[in-house]
């Protein structure tokens, strides 16, 4: 008990050199798998963020907590099949900051699938069934740029790859998740 009360005092101490900022994000999901012969899933992200940057240094860290909706579609004849991959995500963002405001980002990505399912769209109809054999965990590597404004807005433009199968049996090819995401948020 004493080191875990030693090591706290020690993190505060060290956080007054450094700025902390904590924020909130949205934005569009582009989302497929690495697979070509598939179309897009468009959907949301939002969440949570906090920017740790030692004065006067180059790099920051930034842990995320957010929702991200992926998957993707197929399409055949008249039916449209949606596959439905929604995760909260956890990366931990390592900023380098070009300038004052313009940023490169680079981020390991746990995920834990919360939502799988399929939705079934057709000419007559439209219902939503489970989608079995997906995998609850995801984990990749996001890459982007990123502008923080002084004022507290920002933008960032984010490509993830999983890097693991998204489904426990797989197929003919390994599929992997595959996003493009576009967020503005802002920092309190």
């Amino acid at each position: 008990m004493k080191k875990i009360i030693v090591l706290f005092f020690f993190f505060c101490i060290k956080m007054n050199a450094q700025e902390v900022n904590f924020g909130v994000k949205f934005g569009l999901n582009i989302a497929q798998t690495n697979n070509n012969k598939q179309s897009q899933r468009y959907a949301m992200h939002y969440g949570v963020m906090a920017e740790i940057r030692e004065k006067g240094s180059l790099f920051a860290f930034q842990p995320e907590l957010f929702y991200s909706g992926q998957g993707y579609a197929t399409r055949y004849r008249t039916t449209k099949n949606i596959h439905i991959f929604d995760y909260i995500a956890m990366p931990i963002v390592v900023k380098y900051y070009l300038t004052n405001q313009l940023n490169l980002q680079l981020a390991p990505r746990p995920s834990i699938n919360v939502k799988i399912a399929r939705k079934i769209e057709n000419n007559t109809n439209s219902f939503e069934q489970e989608e079995v054999g997906v995998r609850s965990f995801d984990f990749g590597i996001s890459a982007g740029v990123g502008y923080k404004h002084h004022s507290g807005l920002n933008a960032s433009i984010r490509y993830y790859l999983g890097a693991r199968e998204i489904y426990k049996y797989a197929y003919q090819t390994m599929t992997r998740n595959s996003v493009f995401q576009f967020s503005v948020g802002y920092f309190f």
